[in-house]
């Protein structure tokens, strides 16, 4: 788990198209790219001291899988 400061004012950047992250599964380092279907996509927003970055909205979730978009129903866009 991360501490997340949530106090202050977020300065709204622009839509999150995709994201590349690095991570560990099964004990073996991994990359991903999750390219965000249009409806899908999420706000990028940055604090005001720009040290925190967020993203605000969108439909998806993050699962076992990963980033997986949602449509207006709320179900999974596979």
């Amino acid at each position: 788990m991360v501490d997340v400061d949530d106090s202050g004012v977020y300065i709204n950047v622009g839509r999150v198209d995709a994201i590349e992250y690095t991570t560990a599964r099964d004990g073996e380092l991994e990359s991903y790219r999750h390219k965000f279907s249009a409806k899908a996509r999420p706000q990028l927003v940055v604090s005001h001291d720009g040290t925190h970055t967020r993203f605000v909205g969108g439909q998806y979730k993050f699962t076992e899988r990963g980033f997986v978009d949602h449509d207006a129903n709320g179900d999974p866009i596979e």
